[in-house]
């Protein structure tokens, strides 16, 4: 299994899969930042034969040759310019995809400022330096009908659902967060595949 993962921090989920799964073949290719990418080269622990990192989803894609899954767990919101990430997520031509933890916007595009504890955001204990602290990151929250003209073309949605673990809340009203998996249509339905 050929899983391009958007937004995988040091490859947690990979570790989860791998451990639920065992002996597959399973190759995992996380898409972070340059300096998490740089990161994870020199950490020992995340040296191993099935996981690799890289900054973008086209050097994923062509690490990996063949990609079964793309997954996206509560990053297309936090990338700089989250139309066009899309459209290079389709251009992955993955036949699954998940886009999983995304904010469900039914209005305007809209763009804020999230914070939380530096020590929120990873899994496990943080270590003692840096110091804990409040950090402030962009958020983008897309309009469902961007999302839904934006992969309809090439995917179908198999199944939807909330996700409440990435709910927000923005200039005081919730934002309920949802999961899609979503299936490439075949080239004949209209897709690019």
């Amino acid at each position: 299994m050929r899983v391009l993962e958007l937004g995988g921090g040091a490859g947690d989920h990979y570790f989860t899969v791998a451990r639920i799964l065992g002996g597959i073949d399973l190759r995992w290719t996380v898409v972070e930042t340059p300096a998490l990418v740089r990161r994870a080269a020199s950490t020992t622990p995340l040296k191993t034969e099935g996981l690799a990192f890289t900054s973008s989803l086209a050097e994923g894609r062509a690490g990996l040759q063949t990609v079964d899954l793309l997954y996206c767990s509560a990053g297309l919101q936090y990338v700089p310019d989250p139309e066009a990430t899309m459209a290079e997520m389709i251009g992955v031509g993955a036949p699954s995809l998940l886009l999983a933890r995304f904010p469900m916007l039914d209005g305007h595009r809209r763009v804020g400022v999230q914070t939380s504890m530096l020590s929120a955001n990873g899994p496990g204990p943080m270590p003692s330096d840096p110091e804990d602290r409040a950090v402030h990151y962009p958020v983008t929250f897309l309009p469902l009908p961007t999302l839904d003209s934006g992969f309809s073309g090439s995917y179908r949605t198999i199944v939807e659902f909330t996700s409440p673990s990435a709910d927000y809340t923005l200039e005081g009203r919730r934002i309920p967060g949802g999961t899609r998996l979503m299936e490439r249509k075949s080239p004949l339905a209209g897709g690019l595949g």
